[in-house]
């Protein structure tokens, strides 16, 4: 009996020493890190996936910045490559626009048309950004998504911007972060905006390889009748010319009426000009209101 009890004792003395020589090694320190994490995980009710244990045994931590009028840090979906974000991800325009329309039409709104010339801006806007390092909405040469889609040659009524930095691995997960940050949402769930285009890039940004994206939204100006600026000239022109006439006729009705011994000749000469005057005056006075009916015509037509 006092045998087996010493074998026992010499066991139990055998794995204490064996855990006292182990407990401080790399190989335990993980496995103990990746227990916390996964109890925590149950703990908070929050999924933690194997990417994030992948990440944390790895020493990974890619960070993800979005921005509208406001900066804004998230932390964005985490790649399970070593070093980079994968280059070959289910990213693209079109489905970009697909999420962003889903997220609209669950909220109610009318879906976003895409737009080759906003595209084109939110591409022009991608390449920028690489190419001269930053991360804001307006370039170190001053220019912000308005000028963008401008040089475009889009006309637009209201026009916005969102942007994204990170990992992302689809188009969903990237509107999704977009969608957990509410200035962002607010751009995606506009409803005076009507037509939308994108953009996504990966490069090396600030020594990293990172995911860049743009969305950009706009509400064009409505194919109105422009205000016709010829006639407009014409209309000031004989103004101008009508009050010319107008300061010569005041002038000879003054001398009229303080020379009773005016000629006959010179009075007719007055009525004749002031018969010419008034044809004028009316025809200009039709004139305007038709001018002016477009001008009506084209505001309504705008805020149409």
């Amino acid at each position: 009996m006092f045998k087996i009890i010493r074998y026992i004792v010499i066991l139990i003395l055998i794995m204490l020493g064996l855990f006292l020589l182990h407990k401080n090694s790399p190989w335990f320190q993980d496995k103990i890190e990746i227990t916390k994490l996964f109890f925590k995980s149950i703990a908070s009710d929050t999924k933690v996936s194997p990417d994030d244990i992948y990440n944390h045994i790895n020493d990974q931590d890619f960070t993800g910045r979005l921005a509208t009028t406001t900066k804004t840090t998230v932390k964005s979906y985490t790649s399970t490559s070593n070093d980079r974000p994968k280059t070959v991800a289910k990213i693209s325009i079109d489905g970009i626009i697909l999420y962003t329309n889903i997220e609209r039409q669950k909220a109610g709104l009318k879906p976003l048309t895409k737009n080759l010339k906003l595209n084109k801006s939110a591409s022009e806007k991608t390449d920028d950004m690489f190419t001269n390092q930053y991360f804001e909405h307006t370039s170190p040469g001053g220019k912000t998504a308005a000028d963008l889609v401008k040089d475009e040659g889009y006309k637009f009524q209201i026009v916005g911007e969102n942007l994204a930095l990170g990992i992302f691995e689809t188009d969903k997960t990237l509107v999704q972060a977009w969608m957990n940050s509410p200035t962002h949402k607010a751009n995606i769930l506009n409803p005076k905006y009507t037509e939308m285009g994108a953009a996504v890039g990966i490069g090396d940004y600030k020594s990293q390889r990172q995911w860049m994206a743009v969305q950009h939204f706009a509400k064009p100006l409505p194919i109105c009748t422009e205000i016709n600026e010829v006639e407009q000239k014409k209309i000031d022109a004989e103004k101008i010319e009508l009050e010319v006439l107008e300061r010569e006729l005041q002038k000879m009705a003054g001398v009229i009426e303080s020379d009773p011994a005016i000629s006959k000749e010179y009075i007719n000469n007055y009525n004749s000009k002031v018969v010419i005057y008034n044809d004028r005056l009316n025809t200009l006075r039709v004139i305007i209101a038709e001018f002016n009916k477009t001008i009506v015509d084209y505001n309504v037509c705008l805020k149409g």
